[in-house]
């Protein structure tokens, strides 16, 4: 189980990592939170954790921030809900 970005995405991630000045990529996680049970985190990746799950897609890292577990849960979440992600990922945190 991979994550991987759309063409379109990946530019845009690069772009405001250059604006940024800093940063490999993004860092993906899930955390317990709320009454579904789950909370999902999107920031930018200073560094890689040796137990972090690390992706590459077009040319955007991509490290997890929990464990290789989220990879799959997030993957069959982003999988199950299509309609909440599309190619514009919008703005980051500074």
């Amino acid at each position: 189980m991979a994550i991987t970005l759309t063409e379109n995405a990946a530019r845009h991630v690069a772009a405001h990592l250059a604006k940024r000045g800093k940063g490999i990529g993004l860092r993906l996680g899930v955390r317990t939170s709320g009454c579904s049970g789950l909370a999902y985190k999107l920031e930018y990746a200073d560094d890689v954790r040796p137990e972090d799950a690390e992706f590459e897609s077009h040319g955007v890292r991509v490290v997890d921030l929990n464990s290789r577990e989220c990879v799959e849960m997030l993957s069959e979440y982003i999988a199950s809900h299509p309609d909440v992600w599309n190619e514009d990922i919008g703005e980051l945190p500074a």
